[in-house]
């Protein structure tokens, strides 16, 4: 990204240095977010997976006949 930044910024002049800047932090903010996101979905399906496996597991022993 940096790369982008210094060709952008030469190619505007300095001038744009503080827009640049200001995207740049705005697509790491928006990177950090979606990535935040993506492991509340990630571990909320882990935490489901696993009620439903105690769920499966706990309906078979209350089905089991007692002798």
């Amino acid at each position: 990204m940096q790369q982008e930044a210094d060709y952008i910024q030469q190619t505007l002049g300095s001038g744009s240095q503080g827009i640049v800047s200001r995207q740049i932090a705005c697509c790491t903010y928006l990177q950090i977010i979606w990535s935040s996101l993506h492991l509340v979905v990630v571990a909320a399906r882990l935490a489901l997976h696993r009620a439903a496996i105690v769920d499966r597991t706990t309906l078979c022993w209350d089905m089991t006949p007692l002798r």
